[in-house]
């Protein structure tokens, strides 16, 4: 058996809809950046802020690195021919295909 990560699903929106202080505002900032700090609220104001901080430049040189590697992926297909383009995606449909166990080719093969 393997060992997995405990996931966490947290609930859609802010944490307080309605925050009365600055502490309030600072844990709906870390959250709406994606990032969740178990004991958060637990902890100084200055602290948070710099927890804040620093998950503004993760995301910041997350978005950047996205960028990036969409832009790269996007060279690699304009440089490829359309033939190759469909080789390749009819290629990872294959595998998809076999690795779900779909016997059909449901998605258009002919």
């Amino acid at each position: 058996m393997t060992v997995k990560n405990p996931r966490f699903w947290l609930p859609p929106g802010k944490l307080n809809p309605a925050p009365l202080d600055e502490k309030d505002h600072l844990l709906n900032e870390i959250k709406e950046l994606g990032f969740w700090i178990p004991g958060a609220r637990d902890l100084e104001i200055p602290y948070l802020r710099d927890l804040r901080d620093s998950c503004k430049e993760k995301k910041r040189d997350q978005d950047e690195a996205d960028r990036k590697a969409e832009e790269m992926g996007r060279q690699v297909v304009d440089a490829m021919d359309p033939k190759q383009v469909r080789g390749a995606l009819d290629e990872y449909l294959k595998w998809r295909r076999k690795k779900k166990g779909i016997d059909k080719g449901t998605l258009g093969d002919d």
